[in-house]
């Protein structure tokens, strides 16, 4: 009977393949101010690594978020996807996320800048775990986290995913006018905020609260388009046509700062980079909270092409 076992388990290990073996093959922990983020490798070819960033708030590694109940597992899929192309990758909890929460005092006051900080460490760790090249690809926040770090540290190439290429409080203004009047207190709120000024009369669980407000502040003087308009190193955006959080006229200021070829609209991809359109699925937001919908076929390859024309 033990010997039907382990012909079980040792059919289960080869049908799951080598990828996935990597993919929980243990986390990578990497001391940074405060506390240590917790990452994962996909992947062996060390010859590149596409460093996968995450977006805003408490999204973790995979993609997912505490916010929305379920899981997407956009970052996930998309570092197995690589992987089984011969791509390594690695994806990390920021400090806001995931396993690497916990390790942070929650009581400590962070800023935009400490994001990228972050980043480079991570950059600068795998560099020391012996890859060549790495490529950032920052998802939605994760763009301009990724922007400001190939600043600070050199690499290869950046990648940006449903990236807006308006400052903040610009991108803010107009999903808060789609919803709110213009004399609402959050609108209020970020005309303060643009003559630096915090309204402290908020409560901490609101948005828009005092601690929110200073975040904010050190988030909105980075302007996305003309700081990718000066990066040297080899960019490709990608943006996809059904994105309701990036829309297109926030990608465009990126669109307009680089060359036709390193710029790629994806039709049908939404925000979590998946293809909403196919499924003909009339809720914009059921891919957010359920992983059996598929990334979009035409992000990998577009990936692919784009780390093909590096070497």
């Amino acid at each position: 009977m033990k010997k039907i076992y382990a012909l079980i388990l040792v059919a289960i290990l080869l049908a799951t393949g080598v990828q996935i073996f990597l993919e929980y093959s243990g986390y990578h922990k990497i001391p940074v101010e405060g506390g240590t983020l917790y990452g994962r490798i996909t992947g062996n070819n060390k010859e590149l690594v596409v460093l996968l960033i995450a977006g805003s708030g408490p999204t973790d590694m995979d993609g997912n978020t505490v916010l929305i109940q379920g899981r997407n597992d956009s970052l996930r899929l998309l570092a197995l996807d690589l992987a089984k192309a011969g791509v390594s990758t690695f994806r990390y909890d920021k400090r806001s996320a995931g396993k690497s929460l916990q390790t942070f005092d929650p009581s400590t006051e962070i800023d935009f800048d400490t994001f990228v900080r972050d980043c480079v460490k991570v950059i600068e760790y795998l560099k020391s775990q012996g890859y060549e090249n790495v490529i950032l690809a920052g998802h939605s926040k994760g763009s301009l986290v990724g922007m400001l770090a190939s600043q600070q540290t050199p690499v290869a190439g950046f990648i940006s995913l449903a990236g807006t290429g308006l400052p903040i409080d610009e991108t803010l203004e107009k999903q808060l006018l789609a919803q709110l009047p213009a004399d609402s207190r959050e609108i209020r709120v970020i005309e303060s905020l643009r003559e630096g000024v915090i309204d402290t009369s908020i409560p901490e669980d609101q948005m828009f609260s005092p601690r929110q407000q200073a975040f904010l502040l050190s988030w909105m003087p980075y302007d996305p388009g003309a700081i990718i308009a000066d990066m040297e190193i080899p960019v490709l955006v990608i943006q996809g046509d059904e994105d309701i959080q990036v829309d297109m006229d926030d990608f465009y200021p990126l669109q307009i700062k680089v060359s036709a070829e390193s710029s790629r609209i994806i039709e049908g991809m939404n925000h979590v980079l998946k293809d909403i359109r196919s499924t003909g699925d009339s809720n914009p937001l059921a891919s957010y909270s359920d992983p059996s919908y598929p990334l979009h076929s035409d992000l990998v390859p577009v990936i692919l092409e784009y780390l093909q024309s590096l070497s």
